[in-house]
């Protein structure tokens, strides 16, 4: 199947989940959970502006949710969502400007809480890196002790010469 197709496939899916106009374009696939679903993102448009938007994609049930809204373009290059789909880690790749003095791009790492009634601010998890950052939730299962409650985990991975 062409990349084509799938943006297509995935802009149908979004068409069907709303009434507004769907302007999605430049579908990036961002990560893959342990349940099989892939992370994307997307670009919008928004009240005459371009927002980013993250979502999770269920083959199996055929929905994307938006997990969140990022009210300008980032270059995001991978992301992980925990299991029960609060809490995103991103990574985003700064390339070298004119203006700035690294020559080399400097990766991210942050952390988004979704919950809607909880401060929504993107919070660094590690200092900027020229070292290529992965992060990626790990599902774990609730304890015997603590029946439903859910120990959350990310690892990160740097990458070494």
């Amino acid at each position: 199947m062409s990349v084509q197709n799938i943006a297509v496939k995935l802009c149908g899916v979004l068409q069907t989940q709303s009434d507004e106009e769907v302007t999605a374009r430049e579908w990036r696939l961002l990560g893959q959970e342990q349940d099989g679903s892939q992370i994307l993102s997307w670009v919008a448009t928004k009240e005459n502006k371009d927002v980013l938007n993250i979502g999770v994609y269920t083959n199996k049930t055929k929905v994307l949710i938006t997990l969140h809204t990022f009210q300008e373009k980032l270059n995001i290059i991978q992301a992980s969502v925990n299991a029960t789909h609060t809490l995103l880690v991103y990574v985003v790749k700064q390339l070298p400007t004119d203006e700035n003095e690294e020559k080399e791009p400097i990766y991210h790492p942050y952390l988004v809480c979704l919950l809607p009634d909880k401060e929504n601010t993107p919070v660094e998890v590690e200092e900027g890196s020229t070292k290529q950052i992965m992060l990626q939730y790990v599902y774990g299962k609730s304890n015997k002790y603590s029946p439903g409650i859910r120990n959350d985990r990310f690892l990160l991975f740097k990458h070494l010469e």
